[in-house]
């Protein structure tokens, strides 16, 4: 009796029904029975009436579902709803038939030690993986500048997963601005649905997409997302799809109900293999040097890379380094430098400084919480942990555990043991900058 609900008409009718205080419509549903070849006059049973028992089910259960966006009945039926009924019952042509890798940014030329963590991330993606629900979702945390949206690049780019996923990889780059439109408008191109239209809805693009994906095997890529809610649009594959969200807040993960990965720091040999590759003469004559930054900095890439590019430039014009080292390890200067130039702002043409970009997180805490953040530069900044009872004492309060919790959602502090956190060196350089100017 169920082979009809595979019509598009018919679960359109029950799927509008679910969201409306009516029945199904009794006359809607004889017209398109009978198309299908029932006769109410010989059928051994009602199916009209079973139906309409059906629908009232579904109400229930799709209404109580439908605020679930990882709910397989909200993929399968209440996203669908809307969908074009010519497409539904057209089978969807492939995302991407030559495993496009749409929107994927290319990777750095130097790119080392991260072997064991494309590893961990094609497990979890991995379509053979036991799981129950519909479309897998790993958020990729850490640090920032610890390489989030590098190592999501290389993921999308791994022989392995390119198989599994044989329509493609759709990227999504979002950053603070949160370009939902923008980014939405590209994979409704990428993907035959038309432009974006003025009045469709952000609810309304990504139900259509969800349809779209329904059936395809491709990996979705969601890059620095600042807020769940910019992020959800994007997560709507079917079943056979995969999804990777980077983000630097540890809230925006937990929200998302995802599986967690937090990125690590690059080990101390891996960061001298980094700025070896980067700059060879630097280190020939000042390893020692160069090995007491490298575990300064605390394994963080890009503050790796521009201390490579800062020093290679140093040598170049004949002078000793010893000097900018001795300012690279205060960190003030790494702070004032600018990023890679895989880090360039495409809207304004202009590449950050490190410090720009740390502050893209700082800025958006409220005063009192940028404060609290600022006053935790008073601190050794290496190993920069503190307990909270020290916290309580620089923030002059009795309770600093809320404080405590907006900076660790807001992934500026990182829990290590019973009542102690830790926060990057290069972060805490940045929080002792904030508390100068303060």
């Amino acid at each position: 009796m169920l082979d009809w609900l595979t019509e598009a008409e018919i679960a359109v009718i029950l799927a509008d029904a679910a969201f409306s205080e009516a029945e199904p419509d009794r006359a809607a549903l004889l017209r398109e029975l009978n198309e299908l070849g029932y006769d109410e006059n010989t059928a051994e049973t009602d199916v009209v009436a079973a139906a309409v028992h059906l629908g009232n089910l579904l109400r229930e259960e799709i209404r109580s579902e439908a605020e679930r966006a990882t709910s397989p009945l909200f993929h399968r039926l209440v996203l669908a709803k809307i969908d074009s009924l010519g497409a539904r019952q057209q089978p969807a042509p492939a995302v991407g038939a030559d495993g496009t890798l749409f929107g994927v940014p290319p990777l750095p030329e130097v790119f080392v030690g991260r072997e064991g963590d494309i590893a961990h991330l094609r497990a979890r993606v991995n379509p053979d993986r036991p799981r129950s629900g519909g479309m897998p979702v790993v958020a990729v945390r850490g640090w920032p500048g610890i390489g989030k949206s590098t190592i999501a690049a290389a993921v999308a780019r791994d022989a392995t997963v390119n198989g599994w996923y044989p329509d493609g990889v759709l990227w999504a780059g979002l950053s603070e601005a949160g370009d939902v439109r923008g980014q939405l408008g590209s994979w409704f191109r990428r993907l035959g649905l038309g432009p974006l239209e003025v009045t469709d809805t952000i609810d309304d693009a990504g139900r259509l997409l969800s349809g779209r994906l329904r059936d395809a095997r491709a990996l979705l890529i969601v890059d620095d997302a600042w807020t769940t809610e910019d992020a959800v649009p994007f997560l709507v594959g079917g079943p056979r799809c995969a999804a990777l969200v980077t983000t630097r807040m540890t809230e925006v993960a937990q929200q998302l109900d995802a599986e967690n990965y937090v990125l690590p720091e690059l080990p101390d040999t891996v960061g001298m293999e980094l700025i070896e590759r980067l700059a060879p003469s630097v280190v020939a004559d000042d390893s020692g040097g160069i090995r007491e930054l490298v575990a300064e900095l605390e394994g963080l890439p890009l503050a790796l890379k521009v201390a490579a590019r800062l020093l290679a430039a140093e040598h170049h014009l004949g002078w000793g380094v010893s000097d900018l080292l001795e300012e690279l390890h205060e960190g003030v200067r790494l702070l004032e430098a600018q990023a890679p130039a895989d880090r360039a702002d495409t809207a304004s043409g202009t590449t950050p400084t490190i410090a720009a970009l740390f502050a893209k997180s700082t800025d958006r805490l409220a005063a009192e919480n940028r404060r609290q953040f600022a006053a935790l530069g008073v601190f050794a900044h290496r190993p920069a942990t503190f307990a909270h009872e020290a916290m309580a004492a620089v923030w002059q309060v009795d309770d600093p555990r809320p404080g405590i919790r907006l900076l660790v959602a807001r992934g500026l502090l990182e829990p290590v043991a019973a009542g102690r956190f830790q926060m990057h060196a290069l972060l805490a350089a940045h929080a002792r900058t904030l508390w100068a100017v303060k």
